[in-house]
């Protein structure tokens, strides 16, 4: 028992050292990156765009995206608007009223309202298309504001007929509003600015984020269409268009600005859903991908890239064997020293990589402790993350539940139909950290070792799902005194 323990134990430290050192070298290969490559031709006549928006129970967010549509500098004449709305609430009726008392009751805007949420977001956007008159598609999700210049800058990429897809980077309006936004906006910023960029400029495979980004429509259709049984349609899909040969071109000088999940619930949750999106993905094209004819190196970083949560499955299994692989040592064992090393510096290698896209580098306090905190977030969200790697094994599709992006102080004043609900996953997690607990209460009441204050601060981290819930049910019970009175 002892034995299959310690290697559980070092599997999952081998495993997260590896995943350091995977970072790193992506910092080492951006360190080396050209400069900007734009586009070499532009089109002689502009092509027809149409521009879809999915919405569901978006209410305090999707007024300011329908309102950044006037402003988009493009010919009227050629661009055709698609709200694929699946609300139930009063979001239809905003959608409506900003429709007809606006300047966009001049354009060619359509409100589409299904029957049923059939597909969840990749149902709607597939409906949509079937009608959509635009030889290209661009895409932005309800919480986003688009670029006046959105479409006249990533248009001419498609003068190349190889081009299938152009994405933005993302930005974020909200970065700064607590602890979860700046370690969000740090995690969010390294995919695009380290990784996005590598990936682009090294010819590996890239990905379309699902919002901020534009498709030409013959290569989401010569590519199979939207996959409705996958929770990250826009991953599987862009790894299905470029093993049909078509190319993703990722601009990082385009911006497009959004709404961070300022509620660790949810964020919880939208996690939860890409992890086992992106299993389904690597269950679904792992095949596809080394037998493709690619060089052996694209498609490892292919597979790796769709295997990235894993990276959670190390970190758990190290936790879950740590408290009695460690209390089985003496108190000066020389392997406690070494584990410390180890553990030093596989955080030191992920800091690393995260330091060219820090907010505030010259203000060394600020970005230690946005890591600190993305490192504290990052283990209270390992058991969930696992739990739904192996569900995404399982199960070829799953509910889509939606990230609702809720806007400054009306978090704490919502409708219940917007709070996260309790999964099981809640419940294994909660299960989880009370075991953690017990061991730290029944192993080390008595003992120091070196490994002692990682110990105490894992078990705060598995602690933060359970006081996030509990917030979430003091809000509840707050809304149904409010409405009472």
């Amino acid at each position: 028992m002892n034995i299959v323990l310690a290697f559980i134990y070092y599997a999952g430290i081998f495993g997260v050292f590896l995943t350091g050192l995977y970072k790193l070298r992506f910092f080492i290969l951006f360190r080396k990156l050209p400069n900007r490559i734009g586009p070499t031709r532009k089109f002689e006549k502009l092509p027809k765009i149409t521009l879809q928006i999915p919405v569901y129970n978006e209410k305090y967010v999707v007024v300011k995206i329908l309102n950044s549509i006037v402003d988009i500098e493009y010919p009227k004449s050629l661009l055709e608007i698609q709200i694929l709305d699946d609300s139930t609430d009063e979001t239809s009726n905003l959608i409506q009223k900003t429709i007809s008392t606006t300047a966009l009751r001049h354009m060619n805007i359509n409100h589409v309202k299904r029957v049923s949420r059939k597909g969840y977001k990749a149902g709607a956007l597939k409906q949509g298309l079937k009608y959509a008159t635009g030889e290209y598609i661009a895409i932005f999700d309800a919480d986003f504001v688009i670029p006046r210049r959105f479409l006249l800058d990533t248009i001419p990429y498609f003068s190349a007929p190889s081009i299938g897809c152009v994405q933005a980077r993302w930005e974020f309006l909200n970065a700064n509003e607590s602890n979860l936004t700046r370690v969000q906006a740090l995690a969010l910023r390294a995919h695009f600015q380290i990784e996005q960029q590598v990936r682009y400029h090294t010819n590996m495979f890239m990905t379309y984020n699902g919002t901020g980004g534009i498709w030409r429509k013959e290569a989401i259709l010569q590519s199979g269409n939207w996959n409705e049984n996958n929770l990250t349609e826009d991953l599987e899909l862009s790894f299905r268009a470029q093993l049909n040969s078509w190319k993703i071109v990722y601009a990082n000088h385009i911006v497009a600005y959004s709404l961070l999940p300022n509620r660790f619930a949810d964020f919880k949750k939208q996690q939860e859903r890409w992890a086992k999106g992106s299993i389904q993905s690597l269950k679904h094209l792992l095949l596809r991908i080394l037998q493709h004819k690619i060089d052996l190196r694209t498609r490892i970083e292919a597979a790796f890239q769709l295997a990235r949560h894993l990276s959670f499955m190390f970190a758990f299994f190290t936790l879950m064997t740590m408290p009695w692989v460690l209390s089985q040592r003496p108190k000066h064992d020389p392997l406690n020293i070494l584990d410390a090393i180890f553990f030093l510096l596989s955080t030191f290698l992920l800091f690393i990589y995260f330091l060219p896209v820090a907010e505030n580098r010259s203000k060394s306090l600020s970005t230690l402790k946005t890591f600190f905190m993305l490192c504290i977030y990052g283990l209270s969200l390992s058991p969930s993350i696992v739990l739904s790697i192996i569900e995404g094994l399982i199960c070829s599709s799953g509910e889509f539940n939606r990230t609702p992006k809720i806007v400054g102080k009306q978090k704490t004043d919502v409708n219940p139909s917007y709070m996260p609900k309790v999964s099981g996953f809640d419940l294994v997690s909660a299960l989880v950290c009370s075991y953690f607990w017990v061991c730290i209460y029944v192993f080390f009441s008595e003992e120091f070792w070196i490994s002692k204050p990682l110990i105490f601060l894992t078990g705060f981290s598995l602690s933060i799902p359970i006081f996030a819930h509990l917030n979430i049910f003091v809000l509840n019970k707050y809304h149904n005194i409010k409405t009472r009175k």
